[in-house]
Parts: structure tokens; sequence; C-alpha cells
């Protein structure tokens, strides 16, 4: 309960942004996301998001434009075990990240293109054809 109370509290001074997905059905386990480091750039076509994303494959990045915003999620998961004589070493390690980014202008949805090269997520994000003035005559 105290950390909806926690998260209420920085939702209403940061925004949704700040916000962390839950997993379980009561929402009491918090998910490992970390937010990658973000550049938006506003352009006169199109609105550029790159994104830092260390130890990420891209075939673990899940992009999605909600409402007036793009959702970046990635997860990934590696085990290792090695057996030797007098010792075994396990390792797991984790890597996830989350972000919302609110964005300034109405997109195309259908036009998104992402490249990822070396960590780096770029998002190209065409803006929307600004709906056109039709006079009407009144008679």
């Amino acid at each position: 309960r105290m950390r909806r109370d926690m998260d209420r509290m920085w939702e209403s001074f940061f925004g949704e942004r700040m916000r962390l997905p839950y997993r379980g059905a009561a929402g009491t386990e918090l998910e490992r996301y970390r937010e990658p480091l973000v550049d938006v750039t506003d352009l006169d076509n199109a609105i550029i998001v790159t994104a830092e994303m260390p130890g990420v494959n891209k075939e673990n990045i899940q992009l999605n434009v909600i409402d007036n915003s793009l959702e970046i999620k990635s997860e990934s998961r590696k085990e290792a075990k090695e057996e030797k004589e007098g010792y075994i070493r396990r390792e797991k390690r984790y890597a996830g990240f989350y972000r919302r980014i609110p964005l300034p202008v109405r997109v195309n949805r259908e036009r998104v293109k992402a490249t990822f090269n070396n960590g780096i997520l770029e998002v190209t994000l065409p803006k929307a054809e600004e709906e056109k003035r039709h006079p009407i005559k009144v008679e």
C-alpha cells in the first residue's frame, strides 16, 4: 500500500512516466526495469527518439505508439552454468528497460521506423499531417 501511495505522489509530481509496471495480481512484486537514457529531437517533419539500451538484443525490444506517446520495453535474461572438479559456478543476468515517452505532436503510426545498432535504439516517428481547414459557406 505504501508503494502505491508513493507511486501516486511521484505521478502527481512528474507525470505517468515515473510509474513502473507491476507483476502479479495484487501488484506486490515490482519488476526490475531501468529507464533508458533518451534524447527526443523535434524536426520539421518527424520526431526522432534515441535511447541507450546496452546489453539488449533487438529481438527483445517491444515498441508501441499509444495515444500520444511512445512506449519502449525490453527484457533480456541470461543464465550460465560451469561445472569443474571441486566447484560449480552459476550466473544469472537480467536486464530490463521500460519508458513511456510523451510525444509533442501527433505522429503517423503506419510510417514509424526503428533501428538498433550497438545498444542504441533510434525511432523515427513521422509527424501526422495537420488537418486542413475547410471553409464552409453559410447560406
